[in-house]
């Protein structure tokens, strides 16, 4: 495969997801972005499990992540008729500018045949802090406060 190896079972050419959607190429131009850390905790559950872990993102640039903010902005608007303001307000606005993605420390994942709860639980044990349920899958980073949530 091509691509950038990370370690044993994480690569760009194994897994695109890790690369930012919009095509920067800013993970391939700049592989230490990604965190040891969280390549190291990616390959402990990897090992631990002995199953592939499909990742659903990785890295997004701030541009990137912007414009996925721009666009749950106009639909939660639309969706519940409420100003910017109060949608920040009511905290249901998820795509921080701030975001772990854009630090090169985060993934999201999912691991067939495994309840995410369970996902997230193991994540915890082999040292993951930031830890996020979806209905699509599990949100794992390796920030340096231990920070939960559900958005199930």
């Amino acid at each position: 495969m091509s691509g950038h190896r990370f370690s044993e079972h994480l690569s760009t050419g194994t897994d695109p997801a890790i690369l930012c959607p919009c095509g920067c190429k800013t993970v391939e131009n700049y592989p230490d972005i990604i965190s040891q850390f969280l390549i190291q905790g990616f390959e402990k559950i990897r090992n631990y499990l002995k199953t592939p872990i499909h990742i659903n993102s990785g890295y997004r640039c701030s541009w990137y992540q912007q414009k996925m903010r721009e666009k749950e902005v106009q639909s939660k608007m639309e969706l519940y008729g409420l100003t910017e303001e109060e949608l920040f307000a009511k905290r249901l606005i998820w795509h921080s500018m701030n975001s772990p993605h854009c630090k090169g420390i985060a993934l999201d994942v999912r691991v067939n045949n495994l309840d995410n709860i369970k996902l997230l639980a193991i994540a915890a044990h082999m040292g993951f802090c930031g830890l996020g349920l979806y209905p699509w899958g599990c949100h794992i980073d390796v920030r340096k406060d231990l920070t939960v949530w559900n958005r199930t």
